[in-house]
């Protein structure tokens, strides 16, 4: 719904972002697919790249679903 902040988060390296919503207007479903679009990256992708991130960033990965 922000252009600018579309802008922006192409910019953010893969590596270094989360996704989350604080809305009720939109799902969290929506996010990754806007973040998929904006990113042009498949969605799946996107999916194991959050929970990279997460992986890294906690050192834990609760979901057991990276096999690295």
């Amino acid at each position: 719904r922000n252009p600018e902040l579309a802008s922006v988060f192409n910019y953010v390296p893969n590596e270094y972002f989360f996704l989350e919503t604080d809305t009720i207007k939109e799902t969290i479903v929506d996010v990754y697919q806007k973040a998929s679009h904006i990113k042009n990256i498949e969605l799946e992708n996107l999916k194991y790249m959050v929970v990279k991130n997460f992986d890294q960033v906690f050192n834990s990965n609760p979901f057991n679903l990276l096999n690295t």
